[in-house]
Parts: C-alpha cells; structure tokens; sequence
C-alpha cells in the first residue's frame, strides 16, 4: 500500500432520512476500503476495481447513474494541531444546540489541491474525553456512517477518515492557514454521531 491520498464519495447519513445527498471524505487506500467495507454492497466492490486498476470504480450514491467513487488527490502539505479544555456549541441536523467538552483534541490536517482544482483543508480528528449533552462519546453512540468513528479506549475516539474543514480561495490564503493555523472545525465530527437524529 502506498501513501497517496483519495477522495471518496458516499451518501451522507447526517441528512434526514427521507432525503439523499452525497458526501466526500478522505484517507489512504487502507483507510478509503475500511470504511467502504462497512457501507452498502457495491461500493467496496468499485473501490478495489479503481485501486487494482480492474474498472473505472463506478457506483450508484444516491439513486444516480454509476459514476467513479474514488478519485485520487494531491497532497501538498501535513502537520498536527493540538489544544486543550475546549468548551464549544455544535448544531445537529435539526439545529438543534449541543453542549460539546473536550479534554483534548489532536488532529492531523494535510492540504490538498482536490480534483476539482479547489485548495482545502483535511482533517482527521483524535479527542480525550469529549462529552456531549452529558454524554460520553466513548458510549458509542453513534447513528452515522459506519467506520467514521474508532472507540479506541474508555477516553479516547478518533476518526477513521479525513473529511474538509475548509476551502480556500487560492494557494496562498491555504499557505496563510498552514503558517497560522485556525482551530479545526469539529461540526461534521459530531454531525456524524447523530446522524440523521
């Protein structure tokens, strides 16, 4: 396996479920067939067809025509971000306000120019005791796409894909961000415990 990063479409369990949107989320080849295995049939299917170079790696998401679901894009530069004691607002699908409390947050983030010549940022969050309304994300109590969430002990949860906190309007406000990093964007982390709920 290699180390090149691949964007990867499927649908988005964090809609109400009498809708169908798509999403895109990130990782690694190994990351990428993981996730793919946990979802619908079909999908981990045209993800291996894309990387054994079998097929053009074409599936139907959200009722539509078969299209790829794998695409590769350019990485250009990675660091980690860390903080502490982070008290925070996340709204879920039905804006509905939820207290968030995080011991700590360690996120690895890569830059990336995407295939649709966009400049963004990834992230792939790590959190230490991160309570919820009152409860523990270590409980596992998660309603959204299967592989999102790693329970890695009684304290810690971490993403198993990258997904974009932001887009930048052109390589140097990326560069800026690179050198003076903002605080990652946790609402697609907490958005997919809830899922469509």
């Amino acid at each position: 396996m290699d180390d090149k990063l691949y964007r990867f479409r499927n649908w988005d369990y964090c809609v109400p479920s009498f809708c169908s949107f798509e999403i895109s989320y990130y990782g690694t080849q190994d990351q990428v067939m993981k996730v793919l295995k946990l979802q619908e049939v079909g999908l981990a299917e045209a993800a291996n067809q894309f990387f054994s170079g079998t097929g053009d790696g074409a599936a139907s998401i959200c009722y539509g025509e078969p299209s790829p679901i794998v695409y590769e894009v350019t990485k250009i530069k990675e660091k980690k971000y860390t903080a502490k004691d982070i008290k925070t607002v996340v709204y879920n699908i039905w804006k509905c306000a939820n207290s968030v409390t995080i011991d700590e947050l360690e996120a690895d983030i890569i830059y990336i120019k995407d295939t649709d010549e966009k400049y963004k940022r990834l992230i792939k969050p790590r959190v230490t005791n991160a309570i919820i309304e009152n409860m523990k994300l270590t409980d596992g109590w998660f309603w959204g796409m299967p592989g999102f969430f790693t329970v890695e002990d009684d304290q810690h949860v971490s993403c198993g894909v990258y997904y974009c906190d932001m887009v930048f309007e052109n390589y140097e406000e990326m560069m800026n961000d690179f050198e003076n990093t903002k605080e990652p964007n946790l609402n697609r982390f907490i958005l997919e415990m809830f899922g469509d709920g």
